[in-house]
């Protein structure tokens, strides 16, 4: 064999295994965690003001998680008078479920879900009191 074959089998090599890697990469599911995340990228400003109102009010969110998975318990520091609740798992965004909270008079809910598969959760709460916004993320495990 000389030479010449030579090259043409390294480019050869060359030229499938390029082929595999862009197979390979075209076939990988790539979600986000938010469809429109570059919306939620300019709102950063009242986002941040709205976490610093949960902060301020030196009281923790509790969140847990019934045994059946479908059952969360959520207890607020403040009154609700409206919000949302989204469960999102980072990575899947097939799997989020978004809530709507009613107007809460004893702070404390518990919300049906479609069970959660084990693993790592995020729970983004966003609700108002007398017109001031609130933010708070938690993070959940289920088992």
């Amino acid at each position: 064999m000389n030479w010449g074959w030579g090259i043409v089998i390294v480019f050869g090599a060359f030229i499938c295994m390029m082929l595999y890697f862009f197979l390979r990469a075209m076939s990988v599911d790539l979600n986000m965690v938010k469809a429109d995340y570059y919306q939620e990228e300019t709102d950063i400003n009242s986002s941040s003001k709205k976490k610093q109102n949960y902060l301020s009010l030196g009281d923790a969110i509790l969140v847990e998680i019934n045994e059946s998975r479908q059952v969360l318990k959520m207890g607020f520091p403040t009154r609700v008078d409206s919000g949302t609740v989204w469960v999102y798992r980072p990575s899947s965004s097939k799997l989020d479920q978004k809530f709507g909270l009613p107007e809460l008079p004893d702070s404390t809910i518990n919300l049906k879900v479609r069970p959660l598969n084990p693993g790592f959760w995020r729970v983004k709460l966003s609700w108002y009191e007398k017109g001031k916004g609130y933010i708070a993320e938690e993070s959940v495990q289920v088992k």
